[in-house]
């Protein structure tokens, strides 16, 4: 493997593998729905799905998901609190130009604004697919009783109610121009081509991708301390099960995260 920094200061993870099969690729966003504007709950969210839809080179709504079914691919990504994740797996011959396809994500995504509500319903819907499940449940509720006015305390998911606004369309234009910087993201390429192959892909498809030195987003005000700690929360399943969970508030690990404190804890 090789660890490489482009040009515009994102970082890259190489791993050649003679003998995969399948190639695959993951770019992670330091910026997640903690981010997200306190009049647009589950932008973030919102726009990761957006991008999948097309973009000035690739224009087509379904040319990168074509593209990965015909070439024995498939492709997902998730939006958590801190980070926005996307990744796909494809078939050797076809890595190239996957690659060509998924960074464009990243350089010119269209939003068009004929898709927008129709997206803004996928959302909607998967929000309500999840609704009944009891961990989402808990971890709602978690949240809900977090301080007020703070990040911790928003809906990251979204819905109709509150992404069905005017103005939606350009504040997912500015999110990407504000957040999508080269030097919050990195990259993982993974296939069975020699070392010096990936990195020439990497630096073809990925480093014209915008580099503004965004500054990393930080949160200084705690969701829990002591005027909201020690709570006893009493939930009623939707399934006919019956569980005990216990919550800590620790210092954040992320700058310590090779020394696998957390898992030392558990």
């Amino acid at each position: 493997y090789r660890i490489i920094t482009l040009a515009n200061k994102l970082t890259c993870v190489l791993i050649s593998d003679k003998d995969t099969d399948k190639s695959a690729a993951a770019l992670d966003l330091r910026t997640g729905n903690l981010c997200d504007p306190p009049e647009y709950e589950g932008l973030a969210h919102f726009l990761e799905h957006m991008l999948f839809l097309g973009s000035e080179k690739y224009p087509n709504q379904d040319d990168y998901r074509a593209y990965l079914t015909k070439n024995a691919g498939r492709c997902n990504a998730t939006t958590w609190t801190l980070y926005t994740n996307y990744f796909f797996e494809v078939s050797n011959t076809a890595f190239s130009g996957a690659l060509d396809r998924f960074s464009q994500f990243f350089k010119s995504p269209l939003f068009t604004e004929s898709l927008t509500e129709r997206e803004m319903k996928a959302v909607d819907s998967e929000y309500k697919m999840r609704y009944n499940e009891d961990s989402r449940r808990r971890f709602i509720l978690m949240r809900a009783t977090s301080k007020p006015d703070q990040p911790f305390d928003k809906f990251g998911t979204g819905c109709l109610e509150t992404l069905q606004k005017p103005g939606i369309r350009e504040a997912l234009i500015k999110f990407h121009q504000e957040r999508y910087s080269a030097n919050n993201m990195k990259l993982a390429l993974y296939g069975n081509e020699d070392l010096d192959t990936l990195e020439a892909w990497a630096k073809e498809h990925f480093e014209s991708v915008k580099n503004f030195d965004a500054p990393r987003p930080t949160f200084t005000i705690m969701p829990y301390d002591s005027s909201n700690l020690c709570q006893l929360q009493r939930v009623v399943p939707v399934k006919d099960n019956e569980t005990i969970t216990f919550y800590w508030v620790i210092d954040n690990l992320s700058l310590i995260h090779t020394d696998a404190a957390d898992d030392l804890l558990c």
